[in-house]
């Protein structure tokens, strides 16, 4: 992170030896083409870094073109922690916010409120999307079996394991979403972004199909498959 460590820690002690430090946080959407440019230019591939930036922008901005005007679901994101939501400075709300969502915890001081589950109830949200972190292994890369996901999301719309939820609008209509941690906040999130906009405006993105850009980006630029579980259920 670009604040973290310390000024003490790391400019303090390696700079007088001669080692520059450059921080870059590289998972703040606002900020991530700089940071790949600067990349770009410290590793002598300039072009390979705009070709990067230029790849996901061109999504993004896509997204942006499709929902500025539209009506947007109220949204609880839910991190990786239950009742642990996001708020203003943190990359799940920008995702909402992307995606063309409103997030009903916009309103929190910070950026990572906890909530309780009478909190969500009374916001009423239409759309409910819960991170699962990559050290839990129940999602991301390398994972075949669903059943741990759909496992989560059915708890999540079990209303004896949270009382009163069934009366949520998302759990009525069924759009309770699971997404990995492996698309959620930095350059990955852009595949995050995606797949929120179809789950919030899907008539406005049955063209577009996250799951294939997703596999067009790791083979552009990583040489690799994407295989794994990313999100339960895709639609």
């Amino acid at each position: 992170y670009g604040s973290w460590p310390s000024k003490e820690v790391l400019e303090d002690k390696l700079e007088p030896v001669g080692i520059t430090v450059v921080r870059l946080d590289c998972y703040k959407m606002e900020t991530l083409a700089r940071d790949v440019a600067a990349l770009g230019l410290m590793l002598g591939e300039q072009d390979r870094a705009w070709e990067y930036i230029d790849f996901y922008k061109g999504y993004l901005a896509l997204v942006d073109s499709r929902v500025k005007n539209l009506e947007k679901p109220r949204v609880y994101i839910e991190g990786y922690s239950d009742y642990k939501t996001v708020s203003q400075g943190a990359s799940g709300h920008e995702m909402c916010l992307r995606a063309g969502g409103n997030n009903i915890f916009a309103d929190q001081p910070i950026a990572y409120p906890m909530v309780s589950s009478e909190d969500v109830v009374a916001r009423q949200p239409e759309v409910i999307v819960k991170a699962v972190g990559a050290k839990v292994m129940t999602s991301g890369y390398g994972v075949t079996d669903t059943s741990a996901v759909a496992q989560q999301r059915s708890d999540i719309m079990n209303h004896e394991i949270r009382p009163g939820w069934d009366a949520i609008p998302a759990v009525q209509d069924g759009k309770v979403y699971i997404m990995a941690g492996d698309i959620y906040s930095g350059p990955r999130a852009t595949i995050g972004i995606l797949y929120m906009a179809k789950w919030f405006h899907p008539g406005e993105f049955t063209d577009l199909d996250p799951a294939q850009v997703h596999q067009e980006w790791l083979q552009k630029f990583y040489g690799v498959d994407a295989t794994g579980v990313f999100v339960y259920p895709e639609q």
